[in-house]
């Protein structure tokens, strides 16, 4: 897609990356679970974000991470999306992207992988509830934390049975 010599165009609005931006593939980076007992009475839920972005390509990754009574359940799931053009989105505008459009692509998948995960234990599937436009934040934005390409998302405070979200970027081009 990027030409030689061409310069990526600066994104600093959702609303311009969003008709930028086309979804390409859904992709399962891991799936785990362990049924074990443990003291929680009702699911807790965690959900963690991490992205990798290019000039044409942008990576949003989820980890959605359950403890129940019985089990520990975890899904990794990132979203790809294509750019139509060489672009260069600011990290705030990135962060925007995955509270409101990048999780809400992802969740159903992770979802079903928690659901799915929960009957192969044999363990009763906790039900996660729908995510509401502007429940799910991920850090303020423009926060500019760089983890390298193979770092884990770090976790924010327990929210037990909602969403918990916390963020990581990966450098620009990794």
């Amino acid at each position: 897609m990027t030409t030689e010599g061409s310069t990526p165009r600066p994104v600093e609005d959702i609303g311009a990356l969003v008709q930028l931006v086309e979804l390409k593939a859904v992709v399962t980076f891991g799936l785990s679970a362990v049924r074990e007992e443990s003291e929680v009475t009702a699911p807790e839920q965690e959900l963690a974000y991490m992205h990798r972005v290019s000039a044409e390509q942008l990576e949003s990754r989820f980890q959605l991470a359950v403890r129940t009574p019985d089990a520990k359940l975890n899904a990794d799931i990132a979203v790809r999306y294509d750019f139509d053009e060489p672009l260069a989105p600011t990290e705030g505008v990135l962060l925007e992207f995955a509270e409101r459009v990048g999780v809400m692509a992802a969740f159903p998948f992770l979802r079903e992988a928690i659901f799915t995960l929960a009957a192969r234990l044999g363990v009763d599937a906790p039900v996660i509830g729908l995510l509401k436009a502007g429940e799910v934040h991920f850090g303020a934005a423009g926060a500019s934390e760089t983890a390298p390409a193979d770092s884990e998302p770090t976790p924010s405070a327990t929210r037990p049975r909602r969403p918990r979200a916390s963020a990581s970027t990966e450098a620009k081009g990794a």
